[in-house]
C-alpha cells in the first residue's frame, strides 16, 4: 500500500500542499462540534445550536460556488488571503457575541459570515493534483488520499472539539479554532510553486464548445454529482445531531466527538484501500451499490438508537462506504467539468454537502426537541431510500460509458 501512495508524492512539492492542506481543513470539523455544544452550553437547548450549525453550513454552500469562480478567476493565493481575514474576524465576532451575551441576531450574522468565509482545502489541493499529475491511476490514488485526508481530520476534528467545548470552559474551542486557521491557511497561500495557473479560454473557443461558458451546476452529469453530495450531508448533519443529543442525555457528551469519530476512522480505511482497486465499472453504478448498502445499515439506528454501545458499530459499517462515494465523485467531476472550471466542480460537492448538512441539522434539531430522536432517525432512512429510488433512473441518463 506505501508504495502505491509514495508514487504519488515523487512529483516535487506535493508533500507540502498535501500536508499543510490537511492542517487548513482542520476548523471546520473542530467548528461543527464546538459551535454545537457552545451554544448548547449558554441556551440550553437543541434548537439554537442546530439553527447556528445550519447557519454556517448554508452560508457556506451558497457562497462556496461564487467564491470558487473566483479562484479560478484570479488564482487560489489571491482568494485565500482575504477569505482568511474574514474568517478571523467573524470568528472573533461570535466569540465576542458568546460571551457578552449579545442578542441572537448577533451569534446569527457572524455565523453566516463564518460559513462564508470558510473554504474548504480539499477543493484547492484536488484541483493542484489535477495539475501536477496526468496519470489517471495515479491521480485516482491522489483523490482517494484526499479523502483519506478529510476522514483522518474528521476523526480528529469533532473530538478535538468536543473535548474543548465540554470542558470547564467551552468558548476555549473557538480560540483554537481562531489559531489554526490563521496559521494553516497562511501557510497554504505561501505555497505558490504548487498553484495552478489561471486558465483563460479564448472567446472562439468557447464559441465552440458551449460546455466551457455554461454554469457547473448545469453541466451534463454534474446535477448529479451534486445531488449525491446533498444526500450524503445530510446524513451528515442529522447524525452528528442525533448522537450529539444521544450521549448528552445520556451523561456522556464528552463520548460524543469519539463516537462520530469512529465513523471518519472507517471511511479513512476504506479509503486508503479504494485508493489501490481499480476495476472496470461505472462510477455511477459503484456509488448506487454503495448508498444502498449504506441505507441498510442505516435502517438499524431505528431500533437501536437507545443502545451506546451498538451505534458505534452501525457508525463504524455505515461510514465505511463514504470515501469510496467521494472519490467516484471526484473522478466523475474532474472527468465532466473542464479544467478551467475544475475548482468550481469540487467546490459544488463540497457546496452540496453543507446544503445537506445545514438540513439534516435542521431537521434533527426540530424533531429531537419536539418529537422524538426515532423520528429523525426514520425521516433520514425515509430520504435514503427515496434518493436510492431516484438515482438509478437518473444515473441511467447519463453517459455511463465516458466514466469507466
Amino acid at each position: 500500500m506505501l508504495k502505491v501512495y509514495k508514487k504519488i508524492f515523487q512529483t516535487k512539492n506535493t508533500k507540502q500542499f498535501a500536508f499543510i492542506g490537511i492542517i487548513s481543513r482542520f476548523p471546520q470539523p473542530i467548528y461543527q462540534m464546538a459551535i454545537l455544544f457552545v451554544s448548547y452550553h449558554y441556551t440550553s437547548s437543541w434548537i439554537i445550536p442546530a439553527a447556528l450549525s445550519s447557519t454556517v453550513a448554508l452560508s457556506y454552500a451558497l457562497a462556496i460556488p461564487f467564491l470558487a469562480s473566483l479562484v479560478d478567476k484570479y488564482g487560489q493565493s489571491y482568494v485565500i488571503l482575504r477569505l482568511t481575514i474574514v474568517y478571523l474576524i467573524s470568528i472573533t465576532g461570535i466569540i465576542g457575541a458568546f460571551v457578552f451575551y449579545l442578542p441572537y441576531p448577533f451569534l446569527f450574522l457572524f455565523a453566516a459570515t463564518s460559513g462564508i468565509s470558510q473554504y474548504y482545502y480539499g477543493s484547492l489541493t484536488r484541483t493542484r493534483w489535477n495539475w501536477l499529475i496526468k496519470n489517471p491511476k495515479l491521480l485516482h490514488t491522489a483523490y482517494a488520499f484526499e479523502g483519506a485526508a478529510d476522514d483522518f481530520v474528521f476523526i480528529l476534528g469533532p473530538v478535538i472539539g468536543v473535548i474543548l467545548a465540554t470542558g470547564p470552559q467551552p468558548i476555549i474551542s473557538l480560540i483554537i479554532i481562531f489559531f489554526i486557521a490563521g496559521i494553516g491557511n497562511l501557510l497554504f497561500w505561501s505555497l505558490k510553486s504548487t498553484e495552478p495557473p489561471i486558465i483563460k479560454i479564448k472567446a472562439e473557443i468557447i464559441e465552440k464548445n458551449k460546455t466551457l461558458a455554461k454554469p457547473v451546476i448545469t453541466i451534463h452529469g454534474a446535477s448529479f454529482c451534486i445531488a449525491v453530495a446533498c444526500i450524503l450531508g445530510i446524513n451528515f448533519g442529522l447524525v452528528d445531531v442525533v448522537i450529539s443529543a444521544i450521549y448528552t442525555n445520556s451523561g456522556q457528551a464528552s463520548l460524543s466527538g469519539f463516537i462520530l469519530a469512529i465513523g471518519s476512522i472507517s471511511s479513512l480505511i476504506s479509503g486508503l484501500l479504494y485508493g489501490l482497486i481499480h476495476i472496470n465499472m461505472p462510477q455511477t453504478k459503484r456509488m448506487l451499490i454503495l448508498t444502498i448498502a449504506a441505507t441498510l445499515i442505516l435502517a438499524n439506528y431505528i431500533y437501536l438508537y437507545n443502545n451506546i454501545y451498538l451505534i458505534p458499530l452501525i457508525i463504524f459499517l455505515s461510514s465505511f462506504v463514504i470515501a469510496p462515494i467521494f472519490t467516484c465523485l471526484n473522478i466523475l467531476m474532474k472527468d465532466i467539468v473542464p479544467d478551467a472550471r475544475l475548482t468550481q466542480g469540487f467546490s459544488w460537492i463540497s457546496s452540496a454537502v453543507n446544503l445537506g448538512i445545514a438540513t439534516g441539522s435542521l431537521i434533527a434539531g426540530i424533531t429531537i426537541d419536539h418529537i422524538s430522536i426515532k423520528v429523525s432517525l426514520i425521516i433520514l432512512v425515509i430520504i435514503m431510500i427515496l434518493w436510492n429510488t431516484i438515482s438509478y433512473p437518473w444515473a441511467k441518463t447519463l453517459k455511463i460509458n465516458q466514466y469507466l
